[in-house]
């Protein structure tokens, strides 16, 4: 267990690749701190992809906010990146 954690974003999310890119060098410089975040930046494939790398990263677990509206999304890219989302 990490003896710091901080959660990403309390409101808002993630807006484009490029802010995902620079909270990964964030996270990356930080390794004794734990990452997490919620989700709802999901649905184009680019933005995807950027978030799979950031939740992949050891100190950072990134959960897909799943609800009624992009429930069959969630779950796509849920299957698409096993192991990596909650």
């Amino acid at each position: 267990s990490l003896p710091w954690s901080i959660r990403v974003h309390d409101v808002g999310d993630f807006h484009s690749v490029r802010y995902i890119k620079a909270w990964q060098i964030a996270i990356l410089q930080r390794p004794k701190c734990k990452f997490w975040f919620y989700t709802r930046s999901f649905v184009e494939a680019p933005m995807q992809a950027a978030l799979a790398e950031l939740a992949s990263l050891p100190n950072c677990s990134g959960l897909l906010s799943i609800d009624s509206e992009n429930f069959e999304q969630g779950l796509l890219v849920y299957a698409k990146y096993p192991g990596v989302f909650k």
